[in-house]
């Protein structure tokens, strides 16, 4: 049976869209043992979990340095069986990675054939049955000094990045496509990183907009990113820490934008938000928590939705904490402890590399290695107040026409910007009072309509709705 847990949270100061409280809510006992197995000693393999509409994936390292998947499937609210992914002839090292950006697939990345400490060759997996099989991609296999792979996935493909021990001057990227039986690799190439990578990349993206990259850069900072045309371009990198002394960060993203968060070697917690309506970084990073042991393995870990952000990390007493925040990094939530027994060891060569974490509409599971080598788990339930949200933040109409050999179609194309509500989903789309259609707030925020009138002046309207189907009031334009 599925084992819940969850701690009461209450969030400090306002919050975007959010009246009284948002919490965590318990309904049930502790963690649960997913698998008892002795991970190898050799490597750091992540318990990394992403979420689909079917339930749960969580990959794990054996003590055979096989990478295993375990299924958690919402219908029988239970853990399946061990299935092999990668077979120990990859000899793996570190990993993995996985994310979901659909409701039925998921894809994979994690490292093989040792070269060095921590690191070895890239690879990339693909599944649409839950985990049940794997089509792979082989990702760098010149050098094989790669710590670490960042995934992350829109309607159109997945962005791979990661950087290598053996070039440590800049970040590579790669961008592909799975056609339903093969990879197919469209581009890659490396990001401009002037002050060079000494540490980890990682990448998020959002469906509508595009990717954003973070790494840490030959001076202990942090930087990051940003290519909207599928990696043709990057922007100039962005330094978004001063201290020289960061050891590791994660990126995630919303409808929103993008969450960095980062620890450093003084043992403080920091993030800062990209915001795409702005396309600007928080004034200044927000420093979440001091002396909480983070700057040891396993670095912060944060993952992404329409609620709002997820952060877990590691405290003095070996447990692993995690936080909320549902106004984009303005304020996070208390630390509540998602162990409380000191099992996770910060100096054991079988913790891994992260405690991962992973939202499906409102609940949030997380997992991790204990000292022992077992995988572990704990589901919360994410609960609060949802007031009725704000409108898109701006809306421009325009109209052009198409021209065919024996008509003249026009055509109105509207454009808006995300609003800065918690729990967004979708938008409705009105024109001259009329319900005309609805989209999803992680798809493109354009909508088309043809065919036009000629002379004809239209009135349209565009609203928010969120997770309990409140509407906004409309933010409007007029297009003739």
């Amino acid at each position: 049976m599925r084992k819940w847990l969850a701690l009461f949270v209450l969030f400090c100061g306002f919050m975007l869209g959010v009246e009284g409280t948002v919490t965590l809510s318990p309904e049930g006992p502790a963690y649960e043992v997913i698998s008892s197995m002795t991970i190898g000693t050799t490597v750091q393999p992540t318990i990394a979990n992403s979420g689909t509409s079917a339930g749960f994936l969580l990959l794990c390292a054996d003590g055979n340095d096989n990478l295993n998947t375990v299924f958690f499937d919402n219908n029988t609210q239970m853990w399946g069986s061990l299935v092999q992914t990668a077979p120990s002839t990859t000899n793996l090292t570190r990993g993995p990675v996985v994310l979901s950006n659909s409701p039925s697939v998921a894809v994979a990345t994690w490292l093989g054939n040792t070269v060095g400490f921590n690191s070895g060759y890239a690879y990339a997996g693909f599944t649409s049955n839950n985990g049940t099989s794997w089509q792979i991609l082989p990702l760098e296999s010149v050098d094989g000094g790669v710590p670490l792979v960042g995934v992350s996935g829109s309607s159109d493909g997945y962005m791979f990045v990661w950087f290598d021990y053996q070039q440590s001057t800049a970040p590579f990227w790669l961008w592909s496509t799975f056609n339903g039986t093969d990879w197919v690799v469209s581009s890659s190439g490396t990001i401009p990183a002037p002050s060079g990578i000494n540490n980890p990349a990682n990448v998020s993206g959002t469906m509508s907009t595009g990717f954003m990259a973070a790494w840490i850069g030959s001076d202990n900072n942090v930087y990051a990113s940003y290519t909207g045309n599928e990696g043709g371009t990057w922007s100039t990198p962005q330094q978004l820490s001063t201290s020289g002394i960061v050891r590791y960060s994660w990126i995630a993203g919303n409808a929103n934008g993008f969450m960095l968060v980062w620890s450093d070697g003084a043992n403080n917690l920091y993030s800062t938000f990209y915001d795409l309506s702005s396309q600007m970084w928080q004034a200044s990073p927000l420093l979440i928590t001091t002396g909480a042991a983070i700057g040891s393995i396993p670095g912060p870990y944060v993952t992404g939705s329409d609620i709002g952000f997820v952060l877990s990390w590691l405290d003095t007493n070996n447990n692993a904490n995690g936080s909320i925040s549902a106004d984009n990094g303005t304020n996070w939530s208390p630390a509540v402890l998602i162990t409380d027994d000191g099992s996770v060891s910060g100096t054991s060569g079988n913790l891994g590399d992260y405690i991962g974490a992973s939202i499906v509409g409102e609940t949030v599971l997380f997992t991790w290695a204990d000292a022992s080598g077992n995988a572990q788990s704990r589901f919360y339930t994410i609960q609060g107040v949802i007031t009725t949200p704000d409108p898109p933040a701006s809306i421009t109409g325009s109209q052009f026409s198409n021209n065919f050999p024996f008509q003249r179609e026009l055509v109105n194309t509207l454009r808006w910007t995300s609003s800065p509500s918690l729990g967004v989903v979708s938008y409705n789309i009105y024109r001259n009072g009329s319900l005309i259609s609805s989209v999803s707030a992680s798809g493109s925020l354009v909508y088309t309509d043809r065919p036009i009138k000629k002379g004809t002046g239209y009135t349209y309207g565009v609203t928010a709705v969120n997770i309990n189907q409140q509407e906004s009031s409309a933010a409007t334009v007029f297009v003739k």
